[in-house]
């Protein structure tokens, strides 16, 4: 990691990995700023809010390659929380971030009741708020359901006292219960309307919205100038990605392939990295996660090959995209006769389109699959063929519904790991400060001025074994039972989609490259309503947990965590999980089961005609010295087992087969 001179591309490598969390992204822009004046950012991940920053990053990469004097990209990002706390346009308190996020018509009244109910505090001030924003939505519904109970209800009370029924303050105080226990039903007719109305938005305009309140883009915004205060989301998102990457803002969209062979010699590899054996190469190296809600599962963005068919059609993309992306992803669809399956269609129904190789796949097109925040932001639509239909002749493209990639994975930070890294790979993880013993007393709203120091605020391990503890989620702590179960019902769904990361952040070589920040729940996440103040102290958290990575993992760190002690704690990880595996290899081989056949005489049928998944006689020699290889190496291993788990960092991970995603 040494750095010959200042020239960006010059720079120490390090990756960054950015976590979702819709308004919590505003974290990260100077965040990467302030990693930018030690490293060059190498590869970038994310998923949900964290795809925009990490987007927006790889842009601004690209754009200090291409013009180093203005560096358009960290420029634009440094100031990007100031122009998002600025003022919006739907009313006097909104900001520019809240007014991103633009409802459709029919969808309004939710995305109203939505944000009526934010920052209320306690859960009955949340129900009181959502009540008398529904009443504004839908006052005709309510008056017409409980007018007219009312009157039917109050019509006998009234013959009774005209009739003279009332001669007694007895029979006077039934009519005074009759006419409460009217006005309480007619209440109750009226909220019950409110609900139905409520519900038929919820069952109709926003499932045809594609499950969100927000597309978070309409075609009339296009003829809005750059920076115009109304643009929807993904129109200024796509601006600004190109305005960071150095292109003109209404120029076709930024590619993957234009952040991954920029066409210049700065952007070929170090000099260090050339007699390595490198074969493939990308400048930067953007990927992001999204969930294909259809088929249960994440998938990775861009895929590593393009094996996986996936399609769209243009009338349903022009809905959600400005339309020079759609433009442009028609104009370079792959051809479906040169790249269909055998089992696929024989013909694409018209409108319909393969999606374009992977390099000329646009970035914002990408981003928007991984921040389709569930019923906020719309999915997006796209087509693929179930294989598993027997009948080929009555398989056709069905719809695959994408929404947020925070769904499965929301801090992907094993993206781009290797066992040995050559360069650190950084996260920042958003914890809730119920995970910690005390509470957040500072309120970023009247003082937006962080303390980098605060232990409220960060944590990042000053030694190697700090960082091991579990996240707690005090859930029943609360006294009332309907909060206990609220908090068990909550924690259930949390903890199905964040095991994986929470466990991964705490094992050694992830904790000590993993600053921790924690947040109050008016802080980030579903707030869209923040405050201005709000927002630039979330900014200046992000900034100082980014210095706490440069000043230990510059090259000239003396701290005891420094990249040379990270690199020792990769080293130790590795042999200690490869002496384990090779023990059971060595098992494996020495073991005769019977009525098998033995490995070599499986490499040598690997080679005849009828074999399943054949090898050519070069590839069943290298087969063999590699299982000789692993038999000597197993050996080794199993004369003294577990001697390099001694004393090895905890807790111990493991080597095993799992999915690519």
């Amino acid at each position: 990691m040494t750095k010959s001179n200042n020239e960006p591309w010059n720079l120490p490598l390090c990756d960054i990995v950015m976590e979702g969390g819709i308004t919590s992204g505003v974290i990260y822009p100077k965040a990467v700023v302030t990693l930018s004046k030690q490293f060059r950012i190498k590869n970038i991940g994310g998923t949900s809010a964290g795809a925009i920053a990490a987007s927006a990053t790889a842009a601004a990469e690209l754009g200090r390659l291409r013009n180093p004097t203005v560096d358009p990209g960290y420029s634009r990002l440094s100031k990007l929380a100031d122009e998002l706390a600025g003022s919006g346009f739907s009313n006097n308190k909104s900001t520019r971030l809240q007014d991103l996020f633009q409802p459709q018509k029919q969808t309004r009244p939710l995305f109203m009741m939505l944000i009526s109910a934010l920052n209320q505090g306690p859960k009955e001030k949340i129900a009181k708020a959502l009540v008398l924003e529904a009443f504004r939505q839908f006052p005709i519904h309510f008056w017409a359901a409980f007018t007219p109970t009312l009157i039917l209800l109050v019509i006998p009370i009234i013959w009774a006292i005209i009739s003279g029924y009332a001669d007694n303050w007895l029979e006077l105080i039934f009519l005074f219960f009759s006419f409460s226990l009217a006005l309480l039903l007619s209440i109750l007719v009226g909220t019950a309307a409110l609900f139905f109305a409520i519900l038929s938005i919820v069952k109709g305009p926003m499932v045809e919205n594609g499950y969100g309140v927000c597309k978070g883009y309409d075609a009339k915004a296009d003829t809005l100038k750059p920076g115009d205060v109304r643009e929807p989301l993904t129109l200024w998102l796509h601006r600004l990605l190109n305005e960071c990457a150095d292109k003109q803002s209404n120029d076709p969209p930024l590619t993957f392939g234009e952040l991954w062979k920029p066409g210049n010699k700065e952007s070929d590899p170090p000099e260090w990295l050339q007699d390595a054996g490198i074969t493939e190469w990308r400048y930067v190296d953007l990927q992001m996660m999204s969930t294909n809600v259809t088929h249960g599962r994440p998938y990775r963005f861009p895929f590593k090959d393009d094996d996986q068919h996936l399609y769209f059609k243009e009338t349903e993309l022009r809905d959600l995209f400005p339309g020079i992306v759609v433009d442009h992803m028609v104009a370079h669809a792959r051809s479906y006769e040169e790249n269909r399956y055998g089992g696929e269609p024989q013909k694409l129904p018209a409108g319909m389109h393969m999606l374009p190789a992977q390099e000329d796949l646009p970035v914002v097109f990408v981003t928007r699959l991984s921040l389709s925040f569930p019923f906020l932001l719309s999915a997006v639509p796209l087509y693929a063929t179930d294989f598993e239909k027997k009948d080929k002749d009555t398989r056709v493209l069905e719809r695959c519904w994408f929404s947020d990639g925070g769904i499965c994975v929301n801090f992907p930070i094993h993206f781009f790991d290797a066992p040995l890294p050559l360069w650190p790979t950084f996260g920042i993880k958003l914890e809730d400060e119920q995970t910690r013993y005390w509470k957040i007393t500072q309120d970023l709203n009247i003082n937006p001025t962080i303390d980098q120091n605060d232990p409220n605020r960060f944590f990042f391990p000053t030694q190697n074994e700090a960082g091991r503890g579990e996240s707690w989620t005090r859930f029943d702590d609360a006294t009332d039972g309907s909060k206990k179960l609220g908090g068990f019902a909550i924690n259930l769904i949390n903890a199905a989609r964040n095991w994986h990361d929470n466990m991964l952040t705490r094992a050694p070589g992830v904790r000590d490259r993993v600053v921790r920040v924690y947040l109050k729940k008016t802080e980030g996440g579903l707030n869209l309503n923040m405050s201005p103040n709000l927002v630039k102290g979330l900014s200046a958290i992000g900034e100082l947990a980014a210095q706490k990575l440069v000043e230990r993992f510059t090259q000239d760190s003396s701290h005891i965590m420094n990249f040379n002690n990270h690199r020792w704690v990769r080293l130790r990880n590795l042999t200690g999980v490869v002496e384990q595996d090779l023990s059971t290899v060595h098992q494996s081989l020495a073991a005769r089961p019977p009525a098998v056949i033995d490995w070599s005489k499986l490499i040598d049928n690997a080679s005849k005609k009828d074999a399943q998944y054949p090898i050519d006689v070069q590839q069943g020699k290298k087969t063999k010295e590699l299982l000789a290889t692993l038999k000597t190496l197993s050996m080794c291993a199993s004369t003294e087992p577990e001697i390099l788990d001694k004393q090895s960092p905890r807790r111990t991970p493991i080597i095993r087969i799992t999915p690519n995603i």
